[in-house]
């Protein structure tokens, strides 16, 4: 009985570290409408672009609470952007803009939209907006 209640106890620490995530296939031109609904919550943007295009993200959230950060990463996962704005250190600062350089490779790029910070601070819920164009250089 002893040893059920441990590995209970142990997964439930684990699971409480993790965050709720959403993933959405996105093209360029969309406009999209995204909704927070807990504190911790990741929305995945997945857009297949080509080499030679630049994608540029607009976020606009719903009212005067919603902070965010984003991350980019590229088709093999690697980090190549990371904003947060100053939204979560700056009331002022409500949208966020995310704008790629030229890309070099094609394939499926995704786009971490957080509503928390990067030390897990933060965390409203809440509706926000995002619009997705993309030019060739």
């Amino acid at each position: 009985m002893m040893r059920i209640f441990v590995i209970a106890l142990i997964l439930v620490s684990f699971s409480s570290n993790l965050h709720a995530q959403k993933r959405v296939k996105a093209a360029c031109g969309d406009k999209v409408t995204g909704e927070f609904t807990t504190p911790a919550e990741t929305h995945i943007y997945e857009i297949a672009l080509q080499a030679n295009q630049i994608m540029e993200a607009k976020i606009i959230p719903t009212g005067d609470y919603l902070n965010f950060r984003t991350e980019f990463f590229d088709p093999v996962n690697s980090r190549i952007i990371y904003d947060d704005n100053g939204t979560f250190n700056d009331a002022n600062k409500r949208n966020l803009e995310v704008k790629t350089g030229v890309l070099s490779g094609r394939g499926v790029y995704k786009l971490h939209i957080h509503n928390f910070g990067y030390y897990g601070d933060g965390g409203r819920v809440g509706l926000y907006t995002i619009q997705f164009t993309c030019s060739t250089q």
